[in-house]
């Protein structure tokens, strides 16, 4: 006779408190969906595109609950005034000044951009929900054609029938015992739809190994079980000694395994895009646990069910029936480079602006400056081009050229004083010197709308145009970012 009470408790009591560690955190992904949300290129704002113009947008959105909204109105720039430099709204500039005014720079110029693609409008607003139930209330108050830019429903739909798919194969693969795995699929249903492509393949990935570390987890239960006869304890003992470290190894392969996906998601698509993928590892864990209480008589060696057929006899000892299932978690890792795949296939769709970011951790001038000197292929002004701006702005009145400033660069005016013997001789007085001191203040005092954006990621940035519109994981722009 064999007794299971103590490994009942210790799996009732594991799987107890993952489920509990599940729902708290669930709730509060529900309660806080701000924080948990993936990291956008533009983060906290999210790009709006409608056909409505953009001050009634931004009144719309704000009495809807949008936190901020940046339109051309809300975004100023600087202009020389005679002896100071004043802010005003983009739409002030752009109607007041000739197209043929010194002050109309490129930067003026080109930050009309950021407002107009493909002839439709866009503002950038910031939420404290989730950019699905974001893009739901964008068409709610501004219309059905409006949208977020960042929001697709391909994106989760197609995600989740990825993971459908996925899930398929191994519930077939695993045989007579897959029912008992559905506990560890459902909670990475939220996680996928939030989290997109890259999510589905860590999920698929991820409920691979949980459904084999429910079985190895099962026997290694098994092995640890008291038996009442003392004589049979001892010739277990030394044979189980030896599975145990063998089971305790994948174990610890499988955990790694998860880690490493997981991580993969974060360094893709955004280390916040994690939080999701942890919280359904959490409820996935407590559905293993469930399943391994519920195998736990086809993994007892001395409680299998009686089969007169030698054949299903072995097919219900364990999860994954024939040997050969075991290569299965091996070839499944494949599936963290289908989104590639995806995104070489998949045409392009609505573009929104994406920073490029530069390969300095801070705004200094040897960042901005190499910046400056990579031309952006969208032609969208960036920060480097809002401080020639500002240095242009700064040094108009005293017939500087628009460009951005070499470190230590200074304006200087003639100047003349008379000498004790009634002559007068000539020296040049400095008026504006471009430092480290200059470029502090020039970013201190960035305008609010997108320049105060730019400048506050703390990063040189740049913008590029991307594609958004598509079952879109974004490795294109991501690698392309991080190797910049």
């Amino acid at each position: 006779m064999t007794s299971g009470r103590g490994v009942d408790a210790t799996g009732i009591a594991l799987g107890a408190g993952l489920a509990a560690l599940y729902l708290v955190t669930l709730v509060s992904w529900a309660l806080f969906p701000g924080r948990y949300r993936p990291e956008q290129p533009l983060e906290p704002y999210l790009t709006v595109v409608t056909d409505v113009e953009h001050s009634r947008a931004a009144a719309e959105l704000l009495a809807a609950g949008a936190i901020d909204v940046i339109t051309p109105q809300s975004t100023e720039v600087l202009v020389a005034r005679f002896s100071r430099v004043e802010s005003v709204s983009l739409t002030e500039a752009l109607r007041t000044l000739d197209p043929l005014d010194p002050r109309r720079d490129p930067w003026i110029e080109g930050l009309s951009d950021w407002f107009s693609f493909h002839g439709r409008n866009a503002v950038y607003a910031r939420f404290d929900r989730s950019v699905g139930r974001a893009d739901r209330l964008v068409r709610r108050v501004l219309g059905r054609s409006s949208r977020v830019a960042e929001w697709s429903p391909f994106r989760a739909g197609g995600a989740l029938l990825i993971l459908l798919g996925i899930v398929t194969v191994v519930l077939t693969v695993y045989g007579p015992g897959r029912m008992r795995l559905v506990p560890a699929l459902v909670p990475w249903i939220p996680a996928v739809a939030a989290g997109g492509l890259v999510s589905a393949a860590v999920a698929g990935v991820s409920f691979i190994f949980v459904a084999r570390a429910a079985e190895e987890g099962g026997r290694l239960l098994t092995l640890r079980r008291p038996h009442a006869t003392s004589g049979f304890r001892r010739a277990t003992r030394s044979h189980g000694w030896a599975d145990h470290g063998i089971l305790r190894f994948r174990l610890g392969a499988l955990a790694a395994v998860m880690a490493l996906s997981i991580i993969y998601a974060g360094r893709l698509a955004g280390w916040r895009s994690i939080v999701p993928l942890i919280i359904a590892l959490v409820g996935s864990g407590a559905g293993a646990a469930a399943g391994v209480l519920a195998f736990r008589s086809y993994l007892d060696p001395d409680h299998r069910p009686f089969v007169p057929v030698s054949i299903l006899a072995r097919r219900s000892a364990s999860i994954g029936a024939p040997r050969w299932t075991r290569l299965v978690p091996i070839v499944f890792p494949i599936l963290l480079f289908a989104p590639i795949l995806f995104d070489a296939l998949i045409p392009d769709g609505i573009e929104r602006p994406v920073t490029r970011l530069g390969s300095s951790a801070s705004l200094n001038y040897d960042a901005i400056l190499e910046l400056w000197a990579t031309p952006a292929d969208s032609g969208l002004p960036d920060i480097s081009d809002y401080l020639a701006h500002r240095a242009h702005q700064e040094g108009l009145l005293y017939g500087r050229e628009y460009g951005f400033p070499g470190y230590g660069e200074a304006v200087e005016l003639a100047r003349f004083r008379e000498e004790a013997d009634g002559s007068y001789s000539s020296y040049r007085e400095a008026v504006l010197l471009f430092d480290e001191e200059w470029l502090s203040l020039a970013l201190n005092d960035a305008p609010r709308g997108l320049t105060l954006m730019l400048a506050e990621r703390g990063v040189a940035s740049g913008v590029v145009l991307a594609p958004v519109d598509t079952i879109y994981s974004g490795y294109p722009q991501f690698l392309q970012h991080l190797t910049d």
